[in-house]
């Protein structure tokens, strides 16, 4: 009788360690942890351009909105 106790007693340790890690597998897959980051929102170059601003105001803007050159070799 006491054999067939430890048997079942290690049976149900076992079942509760497979538990365990199949929880445990199955918590860390699917979801990301990060969530996404929002999109950058358009701006509108026209609008921009049309503000009442100072040469050195317009010369940063325009910097910022010209496209980069290649260069070539």
């Amino acid at each position: 009788m006491a054999w067939i106790t430890v048997f079942l007693f290690c049976l149900i340790i076992w079942g509760f360690i497979a538990t365990g890690v199949t929880y445990a597998t199955n918590s860390f897959t699917g979801k990301p942890r990060i969530e996404p980051v929002e999109k950058p929102k358009v701006v509108d170059i026209e609008k921009i351009k049309k503000l009442d601003l100072n040469d050195k105001q317009k010369r940063f803007i325009d910097s910022l909105t010209e496209q980069p050159k290649k260069k070539s070799d």
